[in-house]
């Protein structure tokens, strides 16, 4: 069959100009200045870019302290040993659980488990908005002393607002029967507490009775406490320095 006349003609391949322009080889260019071809507004952006990495950085880093390891039974592991021993929970090492024993840790350990998970993503939350508060005052050129003293306010500021909440107590460390623990000894002072404190320090000793006072640093130790007393609360407010933290106690007169 004979090819169909379509009125398509060859283009012949362009042939570029001769515009006097040479190719100028790779080794032969001059390297860029980048502190001149750089603008200073993408450099602000990429030091943005590095101190909100930081940022996050440290707060991820905050939080990890704060969450701690946690437990596989959701206990610590002095309380798992006080409940095995009192026989709440079976002793793996001597055999299996009685029926009782196999109720209790059906129960209660998934239970202390969920509560682990709250209170670790609390405290990671809290310790890690502490440590972006901490990076964050270091990079608007505080010193470490003030990110640190930062750090420390927010992490205060969180368990206070735990303690309040009823999610935790005040505690100090106590040797017990079974051995080292921390001992609760209740929570932040209520207004009643203030009144109160106010009302005992006001109101003279009972007849028969004399006042004895002891100053003492607010951060001191209870157990390292000088043995000395006096009978001017003055005395022992400003002693070496003061200002103290004044107790009393009521001795009969003798």
């Amino acid at each position: 069959m004979a090819d169909q006349d379509d009125d398509w003609e060859k283009i012949e391949t362009a042939v570029p100009a001769d515009d006097g322009w040479e190719p100028v080889p790779a080794a032969e260019r001059p390297a860029p200045d980048v502190g001149e071809a750089l603008p200073e507004a993408f450099m602000a952006r990429v030091r943005a870019g590095e101190a909100f990495s930081r940022v996050v950085q440290a707060a991820g880093k905050g939080a990890a302290e704060g969450m701690g390891p946690g437990t596989p039974t959701g206990f610590e592991d002095d309380t798992l040993n006080y409940l095995i021993e009192k026989g709440v929970f079976h002793d793996p090492a001597t055999g299996r659980p009685g029926p009782l024993q196999m109720a209790n840790e059906a129960i209660l350990m998934p239970a202390a488990q969920l509560w682990q998970g709250i209170t670790r993503a609390v405290s990671g939350a809290i310790h890690g908005t502490g440590g972006a508060m901490e990076q964050l005052v270091t990079e608007f050129g505080g010193s470490s002393g003030e990110a640190a003293r930062a750090k420390r306010e927010v992490i205060n500021l969180g368990n206070w607002a735990m303690i309040e909440g009823g999610m935790g107590r005040f505690s100090r460390p106590s040797v017990e029967s079974i051995g080292p623990m921390d001992r609760p000894v209740g929570g932040l002072p209520t207004p009643q507490d203030f009144a109160a404190a106010t009302k005992l320090l006001t109101e003279p000793p009972k007849e028969g009775m004399i006042r004895f006072y002891h100053g003492a640093s607010e951060f001191a130790n209870p157990a390292e406490y000088e043995a000395w007393l006096t009978p001017q609360e003055a005395y022992a407010r400003n002693y070496r320095g003061g200002p103290n933290k004044v107790h009393y106690v009521d001795l009969t007169q003798g």
